[in-house]
């Protein structure tokens, strides 16, 4: 007997669900397939009708997640690309604030060191169109991996220590050190020392 798809998709996101709960509290290292089933209330071998493992299950919640954070980027710039880095920091705001803490978690330091690597590749089209740079920039790869590393840390930060900032602020803040960098947001010379 087939089952149908609605009680398909709602068995999976039930125990997405569940296992998130669980993950957010413990991480991937202190989750069980047991404590996921319990918590959603099937038993261990409808877990597996859906996912091989928990690395399965976090690796289908990402591509998930991320699914539906290129169809905002998509939506909102169908007609055309960021005019700024301000306009796509704003959006990025408004974006990751739909997910809640999903997002944040991942990022942090009890998420998935992978999901960030997914994430740039999955926002680095348009960042490199609002850059201006093209495929033949030299350093390419370096430069994206300064500004993602540098940009991801920072919204990590600030999630890990409370969002102790607006988030609108958060991102104007980013937008403004990709733009100078360190030293000229603070208006410092790194030589003035030697």
């Amino acid at each position: 007997m087939k089952k149908q798809p609605e009680v398909t998709a709602q068995t999976r996101k039930k125990l997405i669900d569940a296992f998130w709960n669980i993950y957010c509290e413990n991480g991937i290292h202190q989750t069980t397939v047991g404590a996921v089933t319990r918590s959603a209330g099937f038993n261990r071998g409808t877990f597996y009708e859906y996912f091989t493992d928990l690395y399965d299950l976090l690796g289908q919640l990402e591509n998930d997640l991320l699914q539906d954070i290129s169809a905002q980027v998509k939506q909102k710039f169908k007609d055309d690309l960021p005019k700024s880095f301000r306009e796509f920091s704003n959006t990025c705001a408004h974006i990751f604030s739909l997910y809640g803490d999903k997002i944040y978690i991942l990022l942090g330091s009890q998420g998935d060191p992978a999901f960030q690597a997914k994430l740039q590749n999955e926002l680095r089209p348009v960042m490199l169109s609002i850059a201006g740079l093209s495929k033949e920039e030299p350093y390419l790869d370096y430069l994206t991996a300064f500004g993602f590393s540098a940009m991801l840390g920072l919204v990590s930060h600030w999630y890990e220590n409370g969002r102790e900032i607006e988030i609108e602020k958060l991102f104007q803040l980013i937008q403004s050190l990709v733009a100078t960098g360190v030293l000229g947001y603070t208006k410092r010379n790194l030589f003035d020392n030697f």
